[in-house]
Order: C-alpha cells, then sequence, then structure tokens
C-alpha cells in the first residue's frame, strides 16, 4: 500500500468539517440535546507514536465501512470524555461515575451508536454513495490495536473536540491508508505513484519542482524539422 502522503492528509483535512457537521446533527438527534463535533486535526502517525497514549483504559469503538471489511476503524473516548457523554444520556452527574462498566456502555450505547452513523452519512456525503458500518463493538479496557492497523506503516489520526454544556472532551478516529485512500476519493495506483513522486523529492531535494521544471523545459532551444508528407512516384 502507498504511504500516507501530504496531499492525501491535505485531502482529508479539506473533507474533515463536512464529515463532522454530519456527526453533530446525528449525535445531538441521539441524545436530544446539543453536541458539536468540530476543530478537527488530521496527521500522519505510526503505531509506536500513538503507544504512550494507551496505557489507560479507554471506551474503545471499533467498525469498518460495509465496502472495506478488512479495514478497522477505531474510536477513541477517555475515562472522562465517556463518564460525561453517559452523564447526558442518563442525566447522572459525570463526576460521581467512579468505574465504567457494561450497563453505563448499554446507557451510552445510543448516542455512540449515532457517532458512528454520522460518520458513515458525512463520508457517504463526500463519495457520493450510501456507507453503512458492520462489526460494530463498544468496550471499555487498554486499546490494543487492530490487525490492519498494527501492521500498517502509518494510520491516519483525527482528533475532534467535543463540546457541550456538559461534555468538554475529545474523540479520537484512527484508521488505515486503505480508508484514507476511499475517503479522499484516490485510487491506489493514484496513491503510489503520489507516494513515489514525494520519496524522490525526499532524497533528491534540490530538484525542483513540477512548475520549475516546466520553466527549465521552455528555456531550452530545439531545432524542429517537421515532414508535411512523403510520395512515391
Amino acid at each position: 500500500m502507498p504511504a500516507i502522503t501530504e496531499e492525501i492528509i491535505q485531502k482529508l483535512s479539506n473533507l474533515q468539517n463536512q464529515i463532522w457537521q454530519s456527526v453533530t446533527i446525528s449525535a445531538s438527534d441521539a441524545a436530544k440535546h446539543s453536541i458539536t463535533f468540530g476543530t478537527p486535526l488530521t496527521v500522519a502517525t505510526t503505531t509506536n507514536d500513538l503507544f504512550a497514549e494507551m496505557a489507560a483504559p479507554k471506551l474503545i469503538i471499533q467498525f469498518a465501512f460495509a465496502d472495506l471489511q478488512t479495514s478497522t476503524h477505531v474510536l477513541l473516548l477517555t475515562q472522562e470524555t465517556f463518564a460525561e457523554i453517559v452523564g447526558v444520556a442518563t442525566g447522572v452527574d459525570s463526576t460521581e461515575i467512579a468505574e465504567i462498566d457494561d450497563n453505563l456502555i448499554a446507557d451510552a450505547r445510543p448516542i455512540l451508536e449515532s457517532i458512528v452513523q454520522g460518520l458513515c452519512l458525512g463520508v457517504g456525503n463526500v463519495r457520493g454513495e450510501p456507507i453503512t458500518a458492520t462489526g460494530l463493538t463498544m468496550r471499555f479496557q487498554i486499546f490494543n490495536f487492530p490487525t490492519n492497523l498494527q501492521r500498517a506503516d502509518q494510520v491516519v489520526r483525527t482528533n475532534v473536540a467535543i463540546s457541550s454544556d456538559q461534555i468538554n472532551g475529545t474523540l479520537t478516529w484512527l484508521h488505515d491508508d486503505e480508508t484514507a485512500l476511499a475517503i479522499a476519493g484516490i485510487t491506489e495506483e493514484e496513491g503510489q505513484t503520489t507516494s513515489n513522486n514525494d520519496r524522490i523529492l525526499a532524497e533528491n531535494p534540490n530538484i525542483p519542482d513540477e512548475t520549475h521544471r516546466l520553466e527549465i523545459l521552455m528555456d531550452i532551444p530545439l531545432e524542429i524539422s517537421v515532414e508535411l508528407g512523403r510520395i512515391r512516384m
């Protein structure tokens, strides 16, 4: 698979506000309470860089798009942020929630499912086709990377602020390069070409960019002969 290039990250970044607007609408409807998902920041990172943040248990949501079933997505919420979401769902003061259990996950499940549904709707609007989720799981534990992210050289990470009058937290969305290409509307061949070009430029920093290369070619004098036709009598 191609590397996650700056071009891919830029395209994904340009789509995030549209995607998370759909999540805002979906989650607010499910919670019957205004919840905003905003200021998304998308970067390419490695699993090694993420390990330091995974020491504490988190609420982990995993799923895949139905047309990319081997590419698992991960949504991560800290215990504090999840407790605040539970508070919205149940009316309980989040500061009184000392321990996360399956009952609390069940209480918050409609809101959590609406986040996934909103993501599918937002990505579907970007791609111009319906997207559905499959293999949805929710659990609170120390995070282990799913197989597709374990073997990836890089993963795409998007941090999104969650805010309401009861919530002030962050959600982390992780997915692999195959999903990144699908969301950005880039074929694997195009992604591989872009990756190779970026690698060549990185290895040869003195190579001018495309515009400069064209300008240099335009300055080279060429002798041109034209044969309009030929006939044998």
